[in-house]
């Protein structure tokens, strides 16, 4: 017995109507977008501080004689990396202050990466520099400047209040 395989003459005749299916499931995401209520416990943790912090702060606010001073932290460092940041907020000049105040300016970070590794091992603390920022500088300029730090061996690069 040979079976013939019948094959379709001629193109399909049949059609979808795809534009009310389209209108069809945006009816019905805006249906459910609009009846979504999320639960009262979903995404939300009840945290209450304990009463004698609440009372400790409560007094602060009240008398600001009271608040803490915060004072900068102390980072022993021999060597202030500072920052100066141009018109349009790139780095522009870099500088290393030492103990005494005297700066010494650096042209890129290169010489900056060469004048660090050069007197580091003059210095008492070698594993820390700090880095002070001109407040306009972006983030990554700051990087890059930390880079050199840590290309020249210090591995403690600390930050310092930038200048207004």
């Amino acid at each position: 017995m040979s079976r013939r395989h019948h094959q379709q003459q001629g193109d399909s005749k049949i059609t979808l109507p795809i534009t009310a299916m389209l209108d069809l499931s945006f009816q019905l995401l805006f249906f459910f977008l609009f009846n979504f209520n999320p639960g009262l416990g979903e995404g939300g943790i009840d945290v209450h501080l304990p009463a004698e912090i609440v009372r400790v702060c409560n007094r602060h606010i009240d008398d600001p004689a009271l608040l803490p001073r915060e004072e900068e932290p102390q980072f022993p460092t021999d060597l202030t990396v500072i920052t100066r940041a141009g018109i349009d907020g790139c780095l522009s000049a870099v500088s290393v202050r030492n103990l005494e105040g005297r700066e010494i300016a650096c042209k890129d970070l290169d010489a900056l990466k060469r004048h660090l590794a050069r007197t580091r091992p003059e210095l008492t603390n070698r594993e820390a520099v700090k880095l002070q920022g001109d407040a306009r500088l972006g983030v990554r300029d700051i990087v890059k400047v930390m880079d050199a730090c840590r290309g020249a061996g210090f591995t403690e690069v600390g930050l310092v209040v930038p200048r207004r």
